[in-house]
């Protein structure tokens, strides 16, 4: 019996790190704009699950440019400035959420492979730019 209430509690717990991730998704794609916020909750009405409803809308987002206004001068500037601003830059860019593990995982990767950071930022900013759709972790492991 206690073998079930604590795995009970774990997937509570689980379940909990879903829906605080998912939230995280949500509101980087509405960005505190009601008009955004009533959109993504009329594709939610027709959807199967919450994980469809967030990439369907980030692609939507996407598709009128989010995000793709970002330059690789932007990028680069980064460097120079408060990490959160690198992190705040690269979510937009990407549209999802990026952890600062996953930034740090980046730098790591990329000073192995490249003497000059400019050079890794670069390639990122390249990988993004011939495909959209890549994810931010997916171009970092390919570094």
């Amino acid at each position: 019996m206690k073998l079930n209430l604590r795995r009970t509690e774990e997937l509570k717990e689980e379940k909990t790190q879903r829906d605080d991730f998912n939230q995280k998704w949500y509101e980087l794609l509405i960005n505190n704009k009601l008009e955004n916020m009533l959109e993504f909750e009329k594709i939610a009405e027709n959807s199967v699950s919450e994980v469809l409803t967030i990439m369907q809308y980030r692609n939507i987002l996407k598709s009128r440019g989010r995000g793709q206004d970002i330059t690789l001068n932007n990028l680069l500037d980064c460097q120079i400035k408060e990490e959160s601003h690198l992190l705040n830059t690269l979510q937009e860019m990407f549209l999802e959420p990026i952890s600062n593990g996953q930034i740090e995982y980046f730098y790591k990767k990329a000073s192995e492979k490249y003497n000059d950071m400019n050079e890794a930022f670069r390639v990122l900013y390249k990988r993004r730019l011939e495909d959209q759709g890549l994810r931010f972790m997916s171009i970092v492991l390919t570094i």
